[in-house]
């Protein structure tokens, strides 16, 4: 007697999301972001439509596991927050969690589907940010640090397209590399310390993001509800785990 695995539960509510979420892309307003540094003082906010209403959530330091989704989290199960009447969340973290010697990539991967999935229940679309390359060494090289956000990349891409069409991700991490491959330079795009996005930086952050939040549809709460209850009757089918 087995559980089945969580993830084909969440590709089957995906696929019962998809049937009912409207075609037709809306336009987000009111943008809620969580994330670090590179969230923190709404850096990019700026080339960001000018009528929409951009929250900042970011906090400097931050990880995704220990800090970003948690807050998150329990910003979702506060009626009055700000975040419950948004019009999209952006999730943006990942590049402190790399840069740690104790970094698992199931553990990070993990909280954010979690922050995900918590979002989508409430009826709010998704927009996850594989975060941008980085060019300062730490405790390892730099290089070690780019190979972990590749593979995050990865794993939100996927996980993106497990969690259905209300759920985008943006793919900064690509962006920034094609643009050091065109001709900038590192200094057209980061502060001195090579780690956060400045000038040019910042608005490439912006102009990856804001056509996933202008692309993804509103998901339907409804819908959400009869996906998790038919995920939770075929675990109960399987039975317990070995």
């Amino acid at each position: 007697m087995r559980w089945i695995s969580v993830r084909p539960i969440r590709a089957l509510g995906a696929l019962a999301l998809g049937l009912l979420v409207a075609p037709a892309p809306s336009k987000a307003e009111t943008i809620a972001a969580y994330g670090d540094s590179l969230t923190a003082m709404g850096d990019w906010f700026p080339w960001m439509p000018a009528e929409w209403t951009m929250l900042d959530y970011g906090e400097n330091g931050d990880e995704c596991y220990a800090d970003v989704v948690p807050r998150l989290l329990a910003d979702l199960a506060t009626p009055a927050h700000p975040v419950v009447g948004a019009d999209a969340v952006v999730i943006f973290c990942g590049t402190n969690d790399v840069r740690k010697t104790s970094y698992s990539a199931v553990q990070t991967l993990g909280e954010i589907a979690d922050g995900a999935d918590a979002t989508l229940a409430l009826g709010i679309p998704v927009v996850i940010v594989a975060p941008p390359p980085v060019f300062v060494d730490g405790p390892e090289p730099f290089t070690v640090y780019n190979a972990r956000l590749a593979e995050l990349r990865d794993a939100i891409e996927s996980l993106a397209l497990t969690l259905g069409p209300a759920v985008a991700w943006a793919n900064t991490y690509d962006v920034f590399w094609d643009a050091l491959d065109s001709g900038l330079t590192l200094e057209d795009l980061y502060a001195p310390d090579l780690l956060h996005p400045l000038g040019l930086g910042r608005q490439l952050l912006a102009e990856t993001i804001e056509p996933e939040l202008v692309r993804v549809p509103e998901p339907s709460p409804p819908m959400l509800l009869i996906a998790g209850l038919t995920g939770l009757a075929l675990a109960w089918r399987q039975g317990p785990l070995a």
